[in-house]
């Protein structure tokens, strides 16, 4: 067990570049064929739960009739955080196989709906946390505390909702003295709980495998 006897105050703005995803209207794949520019898109029903990985192919279509921004396209160092009702996150490097699997020639890239509002680990936030997990655990961490402060101030609306000004400001305290032992022996963790996630996908695909040939003797 640690015992931090220091920690250090950040702003998520301290850490994070933060923009508003893609503006799209619905689900429905938008297309304007003319203008050649495809995009993949994820939505807030795409969010996979804790043990899932997004899946590419079944990623709407997005053909803008201009080729968005660079800073537009997702990458998979980014955290997507669902900005109106309860807010969920999702770090897009528990889907490093979107990227893996996207053909440059076919996409120019994924995009968040505007239901997200996205953030960017900053390169001098990547220097402190180098490529460790333990910032997107700290982001997990610190929704529900997001989800209260959206609800006490939005009292007076129906749907609770967050602004990219708000999460620019919103604090936190992390582990300052004992922050590389914390990233090593986090990283540690988590290559376990991968691991287990993986031999829990392989279980769950020879279930199927066996239900399909079950399936022909029904």
């Amino acid at each position: 067990m640690f015992l931090f006897s220091k920690t250090h105050t950040y702003t998520i703005g301290d850490l994070f570049e933060i923009f508003q995803g893609t503006a799209i209207i619905s689900k429905k794949s938008q297309k304007n064929n003319s203008a050649g520019f495809k995009y993949k898109t994820i939505y807030i029903s795409d969010l996979a739960n804790k043990y899932e990985t997004l899946n590419f192919f079944e990623l709407n279509d997005y053909e803008p009739v201009k080729k968005l921004k660079k800073e537009k396209i997702l990458t998979g160092k980014d955290y997507l955080l669902t900005c109106k009702g309860v807010i969920k996150g999702y770090a897009l490097c528990k889907s490093q196989n979107l990227f893996n699997k996207m053909a440059p020639k076919e996409n120019l890239g994924i995009v968040a709906s505007n239901h997200f509002i996205v953030l960017r680990p900053r390169v001098s936030t990547i220097e402190i946390f180098q490529n460790s997990y333990l910032l997107y655990n700290i982001i997990d961490i610190i929704i529900p505390q997001l989800n209260q402060f959206a609800s006490e101030k939005s009292n007076k609306v129906k749907l609770p909702y967050i602004t990219i000004s708000e999460l620019e400001n919103y604090s936190f305290s992390i582990p300052g003295s004992n922050l590389n032992e914390l990233i090593t022996e986090f990283q540690k963790l988590y290559y376990e709980r991968q691991e287990k996630i993986k031999e829990l996908q392989r279980a769950d695909n020879a279930i199927k495998v066996f239900n399909e040939i079950l399936k022909e003797y029904l």
